[in-house]
């Protein structure tokens, strides 16, 4: 199979890499660095849309962080705002780098989302 065409459909190719990223981070297996560098090539090489046109794809791994940010009584950040200047290679390194603690403060204090 072909890659598709334009740089708004290899955008959303990149959300699956994510995932994958986010599975390993939650149940703690594999390498979710690996997975999150995918996507950011795969958003790179679609010129780096803004989370504010991110697909319904990208909104649920959103929605999932913002609510694992909230049980651990932090704030997610303006994530998918329009008005904000965060890229979707910025999303995924923000979300590499404040994942694993969120996680690990929700785990201690057994504050899972419902």
């Amino acid at each position: 199979m072909d890659p598709p065409d334009n740089a708004y459909d290899r955008a959303r190719r990149g959300v699956w890499y994510e995932y994958i990223g986010d599975f390993r981070c939650i149940g703690n297996v594999g390498d979710p660095a690996a997975a999150y560098e995918e996507a950011i090539e795969v958003y790179e090489a679609a010129d780096d849309p803004d989370t504010g046109y991110s697909e319904q794809e990208h909104c649920y791994t959103m929605a999932v962080y913002r609510e694992v940010a909230k049980a651990a009584d932090k704030d997610p950040g303006p994530i998918d705002d329009f008005d904000n200047d965060l890229t979707l290679t910025k999303w995924v390194e923000k979300k590499q780098e404040s994942y694993p603690s969120l996680l690990e403060n929700v785990s201690q204090s057994g504050a899972w989302p419902p």
